[in-house]
């Protein structure tokens, strides 16, 4: 994109470059652009400016991480990349690195927290050689809300060969590792947690047929049913953003008569109440809300023994809100437009070029 205005470029970090020739303005155009703004904008956007400008989240820890999985041998995985933001946070670049021989990429895609209008860029040149680089970016001054968000999801093909953990980390080839703020300034306190993937074989954990050896050597005997066993049919660490509908599922073996099911939620004093109506095999939230986050099991019973699944925890993220600068951006750049027209008329040969581009620095005079 390309405008004219009066010579005052800044050039930011993160592979980002932005004019801010507001400095330049006479002081009654730029009053009227705050005073247009103040009646359009709307609060949360106005917030935002609060949060960046008291620096609280000086003291606190931006961290991305990436969620744990388990995958059946030679089927696709997908990685959810969190970002545990403080407030500050506007653009950001890292780099994956991963195990050929257990993972091969498919695909790396934006996650949803990620806003409609978001930049999100790969690089995949160097995923024959086990490396992928990602760079985000939010509109100008915008910055992430402190909270959770899912900011990319990450598709690999497990190894129908092997078994075990592998670990997925982050590096700095081909995208160093960084983050800035909404005025270019680097954030250096960043913490990066690498995730595994647990490659099971596609028998492991069922239950020994009849007539055949069981896990354990010994033959199951005719006409004695298996005992009562629980297993989840989701992960141990679930992620959804708030608002979207969630279900939480288990499944039975064996067993004596009929079974029946009893949903608990924990507390952080590790007791646990039961959830009213959750009887059967799934827990079900139409609509997340941030109270819902926390730890839960399901409980299975017949008629000789109660089993207990393993607990979920689940996380409930938070979605930020799509472009609340725009409009105010809209107002400041048709201002900007109009003084730099008159200002050209009065001085032909004073006026430059600036560019404002993402993901490399450069400056045109």
């Amino acid at each position: 994109m390309r405008m004219q205005i009066p010579r005052t470029p800044t050039t930011g970090r993160c592979g980002r470059t932005d004019c801010n020739p507001l400095h330049a303005l006479p002081v009654t155009a730029f009053m009227l652009i705050c005073l247009w703004s103040m009646t359009t904008v709307p609060l949360h956007a106005a917030s935002t400016q609060v949060r960046q400008a008291s620096g609280n989240a000086a003291n606190s820890t931006t961290v991305v991480r990436i969620v744990p999985m388990e995958v059946i041998s030679g089927n696709e995985v997908t990685l959810s990349v969190l970002l545990e933001a403080q407030g500050v946070e506007n653009a950001a670049g890292f780099s994956f690195a991963f195990d050929l021989s257990y993972l091969t990429y498919q695909s790396a895609l934006r996650g949803s927290g990620l806003p409609p209008n978001a930049a999100f860029v790969r690089n995949e040149n160097e995923t024959p050689n086990g490396k992928l680089g990602i760079l985000i970016g939010l509109d100008f001054m915008e910055t992430f809300a402190p909270g959770t968000y899912e900011i990319a999801r990450l598709t690999f093909l497990a190894s129908d060969m092997l078994t075990g953990t592998t670990l997925v980390s982050f590096g700095d080839v081909p995208i160093p590792r960084s983050f800035s703020t909404a005025d270019a300034q680097d954030i250096s306190d960043v913490l990066y947690v690498p995730g595994t993937i647990t490659l099971v074989s596609p028998e492991e954990g069922e239950p020994a047929l009849e007539g055949e050896p069981s896990l354990e050597g010994e033959a199951a005997t005719e006409g004695e049913s298996e005992p009562l066993s629980i297993q989840l049919l989701c992960g141990t660490l679930e992620y959804k953003n708030s608002g979207l509908p969630l279900t939480l599922r288990v499944t039975t073996h064996g067993g004596q008569g009929t079974i029946t099911y009893q949903w608990y939620r924990i507390h952080t004093d590790e007791t646990y109440t039961p959830i009213a109506d959750a009887i059967d095999s799934s827990l079900f939230f139409p609509e997340l809300a941030p109270e819902d986050a926390g730890h839960y099991f399901c409980r299975a019973m017949d008629e000789l023994s109660i089993v207990d699944s393993d607990h979920i925890e689940l996380v409930v993220l938070t979605q930020l809100p799509p472009g609340p600068m725009s409009s105010m951006m809209v107002a400041i750049l048709l201002c900007l437009g109009a003084i730099s027209f008159l200002k050209s008329n009065q001085h032909l040969h004073t006026h430059t070029r600036c560019q404002v581009i993402f993901g490399k620095e450069r400056n045109t005079p």
